[in-house]
């Protein structure tokens, strides 16, 4: 009797396994692609706040700021 319910079960688990296994290949791609692309904005951050005084000395606050939130 339990055989019976493996065997109607099984198609059922492959179904979700497939779409499953797609979904996870898709989402870590972004994930990675989502790491890249902060890593770079917060290394623009890390320069402007570690150069706080040169970035004021030469007046490039906008500049800086515009590459800023391109690159995020």
């Amino acid at each position: 009797m339990l055989w019976r319910l493996a065997i109607v079960g099984f198609p059922f688990i492959v179904l979700l396994l497939i779409p499953g296994l797609m979904y996870g290949r898709s989402l870590i791609s972004i994930t990675r692609k989502i790491r890249e692309e902060y890593k770079e904005a917060g290394s623009i951050g890390e320069q402007a706040i570690s150069l706080v005084r040169t970035v004021y000395a030469f007046g490039s606050e906008t500049k800086l700021i515009a590459k800023f939130s391109a690159a995020l």
